[in-house]
């Protein structure tokens, strides 16, 4: 299990893993397809990995903190271009399996 920082992204279909971090976790290719970015299609290197989310400190009682909360099935993501600031890119594929809520206050609610 490794910690690392997400960018939700509700415009991206697909989740994606920075190619350094899929190395340090040994995750082992699982071919390459062919993308639609912004800047144009790309082909892009396959993997399957778990996914958590940290829980809120405020579900947490009296001050415990709780453990990371794993989606059921593992998630099949592709790679993107090194250099950017996040190592994970939660998309639609993701978000679209539960119920995800943007508030004005910059606060976020994801639950599945």
């Amino acid at each position: 299990m490794r910690e690392a920082q997400a960018l939700v992204d509700t415009g991206a279909t697909s989740t994606a893993i920075a190619p350094w971090l899929a190395d340090e976790l040994g995750l082992e290719p699982m071919g390459r397809r062919v993308i639609g970015t912004a800047a144009g299609q790309r082909r892009a290197t396959a993997y399957r990995f778990s996914l958590g989310f940290q829980a809120s400190a405020l579900l947490a009682p009296s001050g415990l903190t709780a453990g990371p909360v794993f989606l059921p099935n593992e998630v099949y993501g592709i790679d993107f271009t090194e250099g950017i600031d996040f190592q994970i890119l939660i998309g639609m594929d993701i978000l679209a399996k539960g119920s995800f809520e943007m508030h004005p206050d910059h606060r976020w609610r994801f639950a599945f």
